[in-house]
């Protein structure tokens, strides 16, 4: 895995976003098999799509940094993860919201819940943004 040493959280060696993507995945799913949140019956229709949008999130930040940035077409295909990852940020966010109107869980737990959407947000925009500076061949690694 390429990541830069200021980058990586302390404890893993994770990118600061994936660290970010895994707690956020980590909650989803939680939440989504807590019976308070999402009642048993709902949760094939209610429940997976979350679980799944958290998981796109986590899969694509992961692929994206796979991706080399001393090849130019590993660029190009690290920014579309990218966006991919945040593509997948707002569908969370719209399966949050329709689960939020469904079955009104506590304000307090979805605001939390958005928290963690918008910090992985603001992450993965912010990594994305830093490598759009770079020049293409520039031969470093994020």
């Amino acid at each position: 895995m390429t990541v830069r040493k200021p980058d990586r959280t302390p404890t893993n060696g994770l990118l600061l976003v994936q660290d970010a993507a895994y707690r956020l995945y980590a909650h989803t799913a939680r939440c989504a098999s807590n019976e308070k949140t999402i009642p048993k019956r709902f949760r094939w229709c209610t429940g997976q799509p979350l679980v799944e949008a958290a998981s796109a999130v986590c899969r694509n930040i992961d692929i994206a940094n796979t991706m080399r940035l001393d090849d130019s077409q590993e660029r190009v295909w690290r920014l579309k993860y990218q966006k991919l990852a945040l593509g997948a940020t707002y569908n969370l966010l719209t399966e949050l919201h329709k689960a939020w109107y469904t079955h009104h869980f506590d304000d307090g737990k979805l605001l939390n819940w958005l928290e963690l959407v918008t910090e992985t947000q603001r992450l993965l925009k912010a990594w994305t943004k830093s490598e759009a500076g770079q020049a293409y061949g520039s031969g470093g690694t994020a």
